[in-house]
């Protein structure tokens, strides 16, 4: 029996196509292929101050270990002992499960495998979900991290959800594109009763620069709070992140909260209900690769308004009602 390690820093409560991509991935290979699979990850505490500390074994199987410390997931020192932590056991669990692959998931779970394939010869896949950093080319230090992992750092195979890590010089020659995907029949199960009265605008993404959710507040603000209310239109956001604070900030000193509902930590069920409720699905980000949501948003039938960024006209090629606009603008 083949035995597998999944590694990824991402994991719930914090909610994103990586940690389903992941999901989906070790109940696939436990349940329909008999494989073990354990999954490595961090201790969080989540901003309901509830500890995800401990570690679990899934309905299919898969066990999930949580690595020391216990912190919030945007404490970057913390993430940097992680890294420590994470590479010290993932060693002495890969000595005794004797572990076939480690697959890690961007980005820096690729050194504590890279490490543990020094010592041990365990062939490492690595998954690219994005490069936020690097895409947006500004040579922080984060972009030089993101650079030496995705590309400096030569894995077995390196595997992207999009086409982007193809325009990075890499030194990797063994690198495969894996499209994600959604599972649409789960998706066509959840049901509603009606859609939102009003005009209803949605975006789902976590709270941060890269999803560019300032855009969508200088317009209405830019325009006039007035014009939306008497055309009966509003905006749902759903997802948390760094710039939660910043952005209710925003919305509260402005009165706009009639306008600009924001929805926190919703689950998968009920964020495919938001899809199927609103009218029109938004995504105005600085930066993406292949963003699952306007997988969801298309198997919602949605139309989408989306930047040109990653795989975003891509996607949108061929779809009718449709628009892709320069993140420029």
């Amino acid at each position: 029996m083949k035995k597998i390690a999944l590694v990824i820093e991402w994991w719930y409560p914090v909610y994103g196509w990586g940690q389903v991509h992941v999901d989906y991935l070790s109940k696939i290979l436990a349940k329909d292929h008999g494989f073990t699979v354990d999954i490595f990850t961090r201790k969080i505490t989540w901003s309901d101050a509830k500890k995800y500390d401990r570690d679990e074994i899934t309905e299919d199987g898969v066990r999930i270990f949580r690595v020391w410390p216990l912190a919030i997931f945007f404490n970057g020192y913390v993430r940097l002992i992680c890294l420590v932590t994470m590479t010290f056991y993932l060693w002495y669990k890969a000595r005794s499960e004797k572990y076939d692959i480690i697959h890690a998931h961007a980005m820096l779970p690729g050194i504590p495998a890279k490490i543990v394939w020094r010592i041990l010869w365990i062939p490492v896949i690595y998954t690219v979900h994005g490069t936020m950093f690097m895409d947006r080319g500004k040579k922080w230090f984060s972009y030089y991290v993101e650079k030496f992992i995705t590309c400096w750092i030569r894995y077995d195979m390196e595997l992207s959800v999009s086409w982007k890590i193809l325009q990075y010089r890499n030194r990797n020659n063994n690198i495969q594109i894996i499209y994600n995907g959604v599972d649409f029949r789960k998706i066509q199960a959840i049901k509603i009763d009606k859609k939102y009265d009003k005009l209803t605008f949605l975006t789902v993404a976590r709270m941060d620069w890269q999803k560019n959710h300032q855009i969508i507040l200088d317009a209405i603000l830019e325009i006039g709070a007035q014009f939306f209310r008497d055309q009966a239109i509003q905006f749902v956001r759903v997802g948390d992140g760094l710039e939660e604070e910043r952005l209710s900030t925003i919305i509260e000193n402005n009165s706009i909260w009639d306008i600009v509902l924001l929805k926190w930590k919703l689950d998968y069920e009920q964020t495919i209900k938001e899809y199927k409720k609103s009218h029109f699905f938004l995504l105005p980000s600085l930066s993406e690769w292949q963003p699952l949501t306007i997988l969801e948003a298309l198997a919602c039938a949605m139309p989408v308004l989306a930047t040109n960024v990653g795989d975003n006209a891509f996607l949108l090629g061929t779809t009718t009602m449709v628009s892709c606009i320069n993140h420029e603008i």
